[in-house]
């Protein structure tokens, strides 16, 4: 396992993850994705994509027109194993 953080929020079914080309992020509304800064949207370890969210029935303005078209999008439990899988995080290596 890959674990990048512990989730400590419960899963929320009415969430809505998405990946996106980590370019497109400039063009988000950061209000319609429920984080704080583009800083705090989470990046693969490349930095080419990045994971997105909102509300069920929220879709931010750019993904619901047309401009910002995801790569993928997942539920709770997809997104959590993206996250940790090699290519968003790396393996934590035991010190002896």
């Amino acid at each position: 396992m890959y674990p990048l953080f512990k989730m400590t929020k419960t899963q929320n079914p009415n969430t809505v993850y998405a990946v996106i080309d980590a370019a497109d992020v400039a063009l988000i509304d950061i209000d319609q994705i429920g984080e704080s800064a583009a800083s705090t949207i989470l990046h693969n370890l490349a930095q080419d994509q990045a994971m997105i969210k909102w509300q069920l029935g929220q879709v931010p303005r750019v993904i619901g027109n047309g401009q910002v078209i995801p790569i993928q999008i997942l539920d709770h439990e997809s997104m959590v194993g993206l996250i940790h899988s090699p290519l968003w995080s790396e393996p934590i290596i035991d010190q002896p």
